[in-house]
């Protein structure tokens, strides 16, 4: 996983600049950009398997150092092998606290992974009390907080979700299944290449959301 966590910290450096530029480009400008990290490994072997900030606005530069800090301290580490705990993080990105401020609203979820996922139907592990309200019992629980449910603040027509995850389930059924997603094959020990990581910048910038 140490490919992965690396892009996203060089991606955490270049992105909010980048973002800028890229909708200075189209004439258009981002009033505040809020980002929130969830980190995870596997509920079933890493006592630490989820480590989940706040938002940090870094656009404005109010919080840019603290969200560095944060996603900088990231390493790769426990003792389980693959499926590991995705669907869990994904479903607690999906439950945070988005904006509803605003003329335009953009709620966009990145997953970045090199494993596929245990089912939610498992349950697996101890979810951490803080999160049990996001996180349904199933996935067709989940898939229905991505349709608009009402657990999930989640904007219906300004949602969008990119997968960066290998050729697997759940991350395919996914991406054949669920409106606006962009899904990226990953190879195990291989970051993004330089046009996926523009893919991703264009999602941002992209006036269907």
């Amino acid at each position: 996983m140490s490919p992965v966590i690396d892009l996203v910290k060089e991606m955490v450096r270049k992105f909010p600049n980048d973002l800028k530029d890229a909708l200075a480009r189209k004439e258009q400008q981002v009033h505040e950009l809020r980002c929130r990290v969830i980190a995870f490994r596997d509920f079933a072997n890493d006592s630490d398997a989820l480590e989940a900030s706040e938002f940090f606005i870094v656009e404005p530069s109010t919080d840019t150092a603290n969200f560095e800090s944060f996603v900088n301290r990231l390493a790769a580490s426990g003792d389980g092998d693959e499926p590991e705990s995705g669907l869990e993080a994904l479903a607690i990105a999906m439950g945070s606290d988005w904006t509803d401020s605003g003329d335009k609203q953009l709620h966009i979820v990145v997953i970045f992974t090199d494993a596929s996922a245990h089912k939610l139907e498992d349950r697996v592990g101890v979810i951490p009390s803080q999160f049990t309200d996001v996180v349904p019992a199933d996935f067709d629980a989940l898939t229905d907080n991505w349709n608009g449910g009402q657990t999930v603040k989640l904007k219906r027509n300004g949602r969008g979700l990119i997968i960066f995850a290998p050729d697997c389930a759940p991350w395919t059924t996914i991406s054949d299944t669920w409106r606006q997603t962009i899904y990226l094959p990953s190879q195990a020990g291989k970051g993004l290449e330089e046009a996926e990581y523009d893919q991703i910048l264009g999602t941002f910038t992209a006036s269907r959301y």
